[in-house]
C-alpha cells in the first residue's frame, strides 16, 4: 500500500469516526435553531466520506485489474475532478466564512448557500463517482503509463 493511501485511509477513518456524532448535530437545530453545528457536516464531511468511499471502492475493485488510460484521458479526467472539486470547495469557504463573519452580500451568500444545499441533497453521488474517476486514475499512474 503507498503512502499516499495510507494516508488517504487514515483520514477516511478520521472522517468516519467524526460522522458518529451527526445525529447529535442535527439534534442540536431543534434546541438551537441553528445550523452551525450541522453546517460542518453538510458541507465537508458527509462529501469527504462519499469521496474517499468512491476512492477507495475504485481501488479494491481495480486491486488486481489492469487499466491503462490514455494520458489525454486521464487529464481530462484528473482536470474534470479537480474542478468539480475546487469549484464546490470555493463555495462550501465562501458560506462557512459568511455564516461566522458576514462579509458577503447577502443575494450572493444566499444563492451559495443554496447551490451547497442543493449538492448535498442531489448530487452527492457526484463525490463518489469522482472518487472513483481518482481510483482509475492512480491505478493507471501505477501501471506506468
Amino acid at each position: 500500500m503507498k503512502k499516499a493511501n495510507r494516508l488517504l485511509a487514515v483520514l477516511f477513518a478520521a472522517d468516519l469516526l467524526a460522522l458518529t456524532n451527526y445525529r447529535e448535530a442535527v439534534d442540536s437545530i431543534a434546541r438551537t435553531f441553528s445550523f452551525d453545528e450541522v453546517l460542518f457536516y453538510w458541507f465537508y464531511l458527509i462529501p469527504a466520506a462519499y469521496l474517499l468511499g468512491g476512492y477507495f471502492l475504485g481501488q479494491l475493485l481495480l486491486l488486481k485489474g489492469s487499466v491503462r488510460l490514455n494520458g489525454t484521458v486521464k487529464k481530462g479526467f484528473l482536470a474534470a475532478v479537480t474542478a468539480l472539486l475546487a469549484a464546490y470547495l470555493a463555495a462550501d469557504i465562501l458560506s462557512t466564512i459568511h455564516n461566522f463573519f458576514p462579509v458577503l452580500p447577502e443575494q450572493l451568500s444566499s444563492r451559495l448557500g443554496y447551490l451547497v444545499v442543493w449538492v448535498y441533497n442531489n448530487c452527492l453521488p457526484a463525490f463518489f463517482v469522482a472518487g472513483m474517476i481518482l481510483a482509475v486514475c492512480a491505478v493507471s499512474f501505477r501501471k506506468g503509463e
